[in-house]
């Protein structure tokens, strides 16, 4: 049976590393350490089933700028994926800003791999989103 692709978005090469060490035996991981490198992967066709994408990414690693543009473009070339958001930032505002741009989760840094892999689970088996229905107008 085939892997769930999943994107790792971290610029902690040490938290890359250990996640997708500890993931590798249930998902197809692919890594990138900004949103540059993110974005690239999609471009060249990678279509992930998963993302889990760090809020805070250079180059202002505090502040959760990138994260919210990353959210945005796995939207763009990936619609099909389900974003986690991994943050060490975590405030409310964040996570509802995240949730509103589309993210499914937040998972706050650290976690324990065991917890993660359940909370990737359980949004890789959540039923997909329909898209808004375009309203009609009618002609008078």
């Amino acid at each position: 049976m085939k892997k769930p692709r999943l994107l790792l978005v971290d610029d902690d090469a040490l938290i890359a590393e250990s996640l997708a060490f500890a993931l590798a035996g249930d998902y197809d991981v692919t890594r990138a350490g900004d949103r540059g490198a993110a974005v690239e992967a999609l471009r060249s066709g990678f279509k992930p089933d998963l993302a889990l994408v760090d809020l805070g990414l250079p180059p202002v690693e505090h502040l959760p700028n990138e994260g919210f543009k990353l959210i945005g473009d796995l939207l763009a070339h990936a619609p099909q994926a389900r974003i986690l958001v991994l943050t060490g930032q975590n405030e409310e505002s964040n996570a509802r800003r995240a949730r509103a741009l589309g993210a499914v989760e937040l998972v706050p840094k650290p976690c324990e791999p065991e917890f993660l892999r359940g909370v990737l689970a359980r949004a890789l088996a959540a039923p997909a989103l329909e898209p808004a229905a375009t309203p009609r107008t009618s002609a008078r």
